[in-house]
């Protein structure tokens, strides 16, 4: 499980996750939220 801060009021978010490769996905979850296009919050989630 991810525990993930909460969202920002009325944004929107997306994950990612990161790896070295692309088929060799790494731990990092990254969570990017966005208002009107403009990035306001940025996170790198630890596993719970």
């Amino acid at each position: 499980m991810i525990a993930a801060p909460p969202r920002p009021a009325g944004a929107s978010c997306v994950h990612y996750q990161a790896g070295d490769g692309l088929l060799d996905l790494g731990p990092d979850i990254y969570q990017l939220c966005f208002v009107d296009d403009v990035l306001i919050s940025k996170n790198r989630l630890e596993r719970a």
